[in-house]
């Protein structure tokens, strides 16, 4: 189930479960991209939901990581796909944190490397960001009373950053 949120001038639909975090971003000054809330009620008719709860937003990188962190969400900054002229190799470069640490994924045809990063180095990579939590392989029921759990603390990070900057 959608809602319509309004983002600048345009009336767009988001998942009802995380319409207010992304409502709210906005209203902040941050520009979101594209969200899932990853809860079933959102998605009726699907079977088997196979998709983590996201909100990918653009600019502002080091404050949305501290949002992230003080609500106890992970981040990821995906999707750079480029081609090397030396070779038609494609690579996917990742940054993602976990449990408070950063980490790089780089990947080509035949190899992917994991190591150890930086926000440093993450807040200066034009990739995308994105809040993310971690799907959970466990019952459904228990799934989506985390993922609620998850966006209300997500919201309540939110809304205590925006009361930080208005001070």
């Amino acid at each position: 189930m959608t809602v319509e949120v309004k983002i600048g001038e345009t009336l767009v639909a988001v998942d009802k479960g995380i319409a207010e975090a992304v409502k709210r971003l906005n209203e902040l000054g941050f520009r979101t991209v594209s969200s899932c809330s990853g809860l079933r009620e959102d998605h009726r008719g699907v079977h088997r939901l196979e998709v983590i709860t996201f909100v990918e937003v653009k600019g502002r990188r080091l404050e949305l990581i501290e949002i992230a962190e003080a609500s106890g969400w992970d981040w990821s900054l995906i999707g750079k796909v480029f081609h090397a002229r030396a070779c038609d190799c494609r690579f996917y470069v990742n940054f993602f944190s976990i449990r408070g640490g950063v980490y790089k994924l780089t990947a080509d045809a035949k190899s992917i490397w994991q190591i150890p990063s930086s926000r440093e180095e993450a807040i200066g990579s034009p990739l995308p960001f994105e809040f993310t939590s971690l799907e959970l392989d466990t019952e459904e029921p228990k799934k989506d009373d985390f993922i609620k759990q998850k966006i209300t603390r997500l919201l309540e990070a939110i809304v205590l950053y925006a009361r930080e900057k208005s001070i």
